[in-house]
């Protein structure tokens, strides 16, 4: 999230984030969380504050070994897909499901 400079910017405008766009979800059947993928040329946009409804968990999709190399802090640039948490709160259960 960052601000484009200039008092003469209406504040709906002025504030924007920086997005990297994962695949479309696909849903699975057994746990009803939707399932993403990170690419290894992610498609970038830049959008106003104001149009972003929600964040979201995501949490990494765990095949097997978990790779030790992976913390809180790089795992979005390590894992390959992931899982958007949908349990996480009542108001995600409704917006994610």
């Amino acid at each position: 999230i960052f601000q484009v400079p200039g008092e003469d910017i209406d504040d709906s405008k002025k504030y924007l984030a920086y997005i990297e766009l994962y695949s479309p979800p696909s849903r699975n059947k057994i746990h009803e969380m939707y399932k993403v993928t990170r690419s290894d040329n992610p498609r970038r946009v830049v959008m106003r504050l104001t149009k972003i409804r929600q964040g979201c968990m995501l949490i990494p999709d765990f095949k097997g070994d978990v790779d030790e190399q992976w913390t809180s802090l790089n795992v979005l640039d390590r894992a390959k897909s992931f899982h958007v948490n949908n349990w996480q709160s009542k108001y995600s259960y409704q917006t994610l499901y």
